[in-house]
C-alpha cells in the first residue's frame, strides 16, 4: 500500500488480463507501458490483489479490461476480432496480438523499435519446467519503460505450439511476422528494432523434455534459435538474447539511466612500430611467420548474462595474465550501461574489447539484404551500419 501510494502520480489505473487467454498477460505489460497502468490478473476471489486494488475508498479504476464485461473471454479465435474489422486467425492467443497491432502499434502508441520476447502466463501451467527465474518477469520493466511490445509466439510454420495445439500450424509465426511488419512500418525501415528476450525453449516451441514437462515442439532448441534470428534479421531487428540459465535481469529500467561517457578509448593500441619492436612484424611490415593464437571470449550477446557473470569474471585474480578479446556486444550498454563502463574502467593492458557476432546486437547479416525470405523487405544494411557505427565509435571498437 505504501509503494502504491508513493508512486500514485505515475499510474492512472489498472489493465486487467485474463489467464484463460494467457497471451493477454503480455498485452497487459505492453498496455501498462503505453497507457501508464498497472498490469493485474483478474481474480475475483476474496483477498486477491485484483479485489484489493479495485475495491474500497482507494479503489483504482480499470482503464483496460482484456475480457468482456460479463466475465467471458474477449478473444475466442472466432468471427471478427473485437473492436476491429480483422477476421479471427482461428486462435484466441494470436487474436490478442492482432488486436494489439490494430489498437496500439498501428496507432503509434507503442515504441516500434522496442519489442521483447518473454513468456506469457502459460508458464503458470508448466512452472516446474525451469526454476523460478525462468519466466523472466523482472525483465518486463525495461520494455514497459520504453513503451515497447511484449510478445510470445512460435517461430515455425509446420507446427501448432504446445500452448495452443488447436490452432492451424503456422498461425503463431504468421502473427509474429505481422507484428514485426507493423512495427517496421511505423519508422519505414529507417532504423532497427531492439528485441530483448529469447526462445523459451524449456517451456514451448522445442523438443526439450524434463521429468515435469515436454515443450511440445518438433524442432530442437538451437535450430529454433537460428530460425528465430533469421526472422528478426529480415525485419531490421536484433536480439539482446536473454537465454534461459542466466536470463532474469531486474531493474534494467533503472540501470539505463547510468550516465555513460561519450567515448571509451582502448589504449595503447598496437601500431606498426610497436608490433615491429615486439618482433611480430619485420622491417618491411610483414607478419613474422609463427603459429599465432587469439582468444575470443563470448558470446556476450545478452545484457542479463553479462549482468550475472561480470562481477565474478572481473574480480578473478587471473584476469590480465593472458591477452583476451572480450566480445561484449556494445548494445548491452542500453540495459546494462554501468556494467559496461565498470569493465572498461577496470581493464588491464591484456583486456581487449571487440564486437561479438554480429556487431551491436545478435543478427544474421546475410538477411539484411534482399532476398529477405521472411519479409520481402528492401535492404536494411545501411540501417544496421548506422546503428553499429554509433556504438563502435563510443566504445572504440
Amino acid at each position: 500500500d505504501q509503494l502504491l501510494a508513493h508512486f500514485r502520480s505515475y499510474y492512472r489505473g489498472i489493465v486487467v488480463w485474463d489467464e484463460r487467454v494467457p497471451s493477454t498477460s503480455n498485452l497487459a505489460s505492453t498496455i501498462a507501458g503505453c497507457d501508464d497502468l498497472l498490469a493485474v490478473r483478474f481474480d475475483p476471489s476474496e483477498g486477491s490483489l485484483y479485489r484489493r486494488l479495485t475495491e474500497g475508498k482507494d479503489a483504482l479504476p480499470v482503464k483496460v479490461l482484456l475480457m468482456r464485461d460479463d466475465g467471458s473471454p474477449l478473444f475466442t479465435g472466432t468471427g471478427i476480432i473485437p473492436d476491429t474489422s480483422v477476421a479471427s486467425s482461428g486462435s484466441a492467443k494470436c487474436d490478442a496480438y492482432l488486436w494489439l497491432i490494430e489498437h496500439y502499434i498501428k496507432t503509434g502508441k507503442t515504441n516500434p523499435r522496442c519489442l521483447g520476447f518473454y513468456l506469457d502466463a502459460f508458464w503458470l501451467k508448466c512452472w516446474n519446467a525451469w526454476g523460478p527465474d525462468g519466466p523472466a518477469l523482472a525483465n518486463h520493466d525495461f520494455i514497459i519503460a520504453h513503451r515497447g511490445v511484449v510478445f510470445d509466439l512460435d517461430v515455425w510454420d509446420d507446427e501448432a505450439p504446445v500452448d495452443d495445439p488447436r490452432q492451424r500450424p503456422g498461425t503463431d509465426v504468421a502473427t509474429l511476422r505481422k507484428l514485426f511488419r507493423a512495427a517496421y512500418n511505423q519508422f519505414n525501415g529507417n532504423g532497427v528494432i531492439e528485441v530483448p528476450g529469447f526462445i523459451p525453449w524449456a517451456y514451448k516451441y522445442t523438443t526439450q523434455r524434463c521429468p515435469a514437462w515436454f515443450a511440445g515442439g518438433h524442432h530442437e532448441g538451437v535450430p529454433t534459435e537460428w530460425h528465430y534470428a533469421s526472422i528478426l534479421s529480415c525485419f531490421n531487428a536484433f536480439m539482446d538474447g536473454d537465454a534461459l540459465g542466466l536470463n532474469a535481469m531486474p531493474n534494467a529500467s533503472f540501470y539505463q539511466h547510468y550516465p555513460l561517457a561519450p567515448y571509451y578509448p582502448q589504449n595503447p593500441k598496437p601500431t606498426q612500430a610497436s608490433l615491429t619492436a615486439r618482433g611480430l612484424l619485420d622491417a618491411k611490415g610483414r607478419v613474422v611467420p609463427h603459429a599465432y593464437v587469439a582468444f575470443y571470449v563470448g558470446d556476450y550477446d545478452s545484457s542479463a548474462w553479462l549482468y550475472h557473470m561480470l562481477p565474478s569474471m572481473w574480480s578473478d585474480p587471473g584476469r590480465g595474465s593472458t591477452p583476451l578479446s572480450w566480445a561484449f556486444n556494445p548494445n548491452l550498454s542500453g540495459r546494462f550501461p554501468l556494467g559496461m563502463a565498470w569493465a572498461r574502467e577496470r581493464r588491464t593492458t591484456n583486456d581487449w574489447f571487440i564486437a561479438g557476432d554480429s556487431g551491436a546486437g545478435y543478427i544474421n547479416p546475410s538477411y539484411l539484404t534482399p532476398p529477405r525470405p521472411q519479409s520481402g523487405l528492401p535492404s536494411g544494411l545501411v540501417a544496421w551500419e548506422n546503428h553499429c557505427e554509433r556504438f563502435f565509435k563510443q566504445w572504440d571498437l
